[in-house]
């Protein structure tokens, strides 16, 4: 059985595990993450809206991450700057069309594993 990333939650002290993936404005977050955190801290959601694993706002529903951990994964707060800055593709015209296909926020982290870990 491999360790899992608990947390300390805000709003009740109590220690919780953190819920991967999340959502988390607009984006799934596969670990711990910086944005929105008013000190800059790595933290983590303790609970998630089971539809659409979105991060459940307030009560306090995170918790810090201890650093050094490895239970804890680090998550993508630097892809979130990126998409939100890249202007330039946005405003290029598309030229080609795909279908839409859906992914669950678990897809998305494999593929990002994946992707930055080839086999």
């Amino acid at each position: 059985m491999s360790a899992q990333c608990t947390v300390v939650e805000e709003g009740s002290g109590e220690e919780r595990p953190c819920r991967f993936p999340f959502v988390y404005r607009g984006v799934a977050r596969c670990g711990c993450i910086r944005t929105g955190h008013p000190e800059g801290r790595r933290w983590c959601s303790t609970r998630i809206d089971e539809e659409d694993d979105g991060h459940v706002s307030g009560g306090g529903f995170y918790g810090v991450c201890r650093d050094g951990r490895r239970d804890c994964p680090v998550g993508n707060d630097d892809e979130e700057e990126a998409l939100a800055g890249d202007d330039e593709l946005r405003s290029r015209p598309q030229q080609q069309h795909f279908e839409s296909i859906t992914l669950t926020t678990s897809q998305i982290c494999f593929q990002r594993r994946i992707l930055r870990h080839p086999p």
